[in-house]
């Protein structure tokens, strides 16, 4: 293998300092090194880089007195990558104890899921629809929970609805502070059985006196997409406009009370994946130079995988830069208006006990990944496909130095939180196939 070609390449380094200002540890003392030493700093773009794709066994999906940014609900069926579902069991606690519920009638029962509506993913034209069932089973809000998960719920749904997903505002009257207002935020709304809402107000007051006490009785709902559904939609759980909403009347006052979310209770979003028969189940695999393509996909989808047989042979020097480059690809059948490539892309390895970790090179970014890391997707130059460049110089040092394995996932950030999925082209596309470039100082 044609391996190192002396730097003529000092402007692609230049170039790539100016993008990734990160100052990881290698690409620092790489730094300094350019002037003293300029005939000891090589460039290669030719290392073997085998690919395939992986599925994904579960993603964690509750960490206790947290929550998530969002919580995906819906169902796709993606003609390159199969049918997606997502569902949320999630308790619900007294927006306060102690209520007096005295001579309460219920008028109805609303369960309102706030938007997200940066996670919208999917034909959001079509119908949309949800079913929200009664859990029957205790949820422990202290443990850990995957997106694997399964708890009993009654067979009978508590509520219903079909709907198209908005990003518009919805205006409905509010009765929080026991007079009527109006307030505005885009929202779904799912009417629940007022059966349910008369039981809850008729509860002996006993049951509001801890949230532990009131989840004895009312354990949670499971939140279900609809069979014909197309697309996710976001909850923002965070919201304190969200909730599942009693109205009622006391004489001729209307009044309102939310059995509200929250972080100190489970909430567990859990993801379903059918592959068969769909293009990404032909690439799964070990990694080779033989895969043309290698996917890419959120929720507990598959993870794009990469090996880099050979990358050692820089043992004993210096990274000062590595960049790996991935482009969109482009498959028959695919509905990328409907189905488009995930905005950004991130990397994970698997350390000595298998876990799965995010690579240093992002964790040193911080809060500012997309400029420090990159992975975001850019717009090819015409006629080329788009392209990922990721920054990974203090990981790559780590695999030359035989701290870390010569595999890399590629996957979504955070991964339970994204829909969305690329189809990348692999190490067997003779035009776009994966590179990686590193730029190193020769000892």
């Amino acid at each position: 293998m044609n391996m190192y070609r002396l730097l003529p390449f000092i402007c692609w380094v230049s170039l790539g300092m100016a993008m990734f200002s990160s100052c990881t540890n290698p690409t620092e003392a790489g730094l300094g090194l350019l002037g003293e030493d300029l005939l000891k700093l090589n460039y290669v773009d030719t290392f073997t880089v085998e690919t395939t794709s992986e599925l994904s066994d579960s993603v964690r999906t509750h960490t206790p007195n947290s929550l998530l940014n969002a919580y995906l609900i819906g169902r796709m069926d993606d003609p390159i990558f199969g049918v997606s579902e997502a569902g949320l069991y999630t308790q619900l606690i007294p927006e306060y104890l102690n209520p007096s519920f005295t001579g309460a009638v219920v008028d109805s029962v609303v369960l309102v899921l706030p938007y997200d509506t940066s996670k919208f993913y999917g034909d959001t034209v079509k119908p949309f629809s949800l079913e929200v069932y009664q859990l029957l089973e205790t949820i422990n809000p202290l443990e850990a929970h995957f997106s694997n998960a399964s708890y009993y719920y009654a067979p009978g749904a508590i509520g219903r609805t079909e709907t198209t997903l908005s990003k518009d505002s919805v205006e409905v009257f509010d009765y929080a502070q026991s007079t009527q207002d109006t307030i505005s935020f885009p929202h779904l709304r799912v009417p629940i059985d007022r059966s349910l809402g008369q039981e809850l107000l008729n509860l002996d007051s006993i049951y509001y006196s801890t949230d532990s006490v009131f989840q004895t009785f009312f354990r949670g709902i499971f939140i279900k997409p609809g069979a014909q559904n197309n697309a996710m939609m976001g909850a923002d759980l965070s919201s304190d406009r969200g909730g599942m909403i009693v109205y009622f009347r006391v004489d001729t006052v209307s009044r309102q009370f939310n059995f509200q979310f929250s972080p100190y209770v489970a909430n567990v979003p859990v993801f379903k994946h059918k592959v068969e028969n769909r293009p990404v189940a032909s690439q799964l695999g070990a990694p080779s130079t033989s895969n043309e393509y290698f996917f890419v996909q959120g929720m507990s989808g598959v993870n794009g995988k990469i090996r880099v047989p050979h990358i050692q042979r820089l043992k004993g020097n210096l990274v000062n830069h590595a960049i790996l480059e991935l482009r969109v690809a482009s498959l028959a059948g695919d509905n990328p208006a409907l189905f488009p490539p995930a905005t950004s892309l991130v990397l994970y390895y698997r350390d000595a006990d298998g876990v799965f970790r995010i690579i240093e090179d992002v964790s040193l970014a911080g809060t500012e990944l997309e400029k420090k890391f990159g992975g975001t997707l850019q717009p090819g130059a015409n006629p080329e496909p788009g392209l990922y460049r990721l920054n990974l110089s203090t990981h790559v040092q780590d695999m030359v130095d035989g701290k870390v394995s010569n595999e890399l996932l590629i996957s979504l950030l955070p991964k339970a939180e994204n829909a969305g999925r690329s189809i990348i082209y692999g190490a067997a596309n003779p035009t776009y196939k994966v590179k990686l470039k590193i730029a190193f100082t020769e000892f």
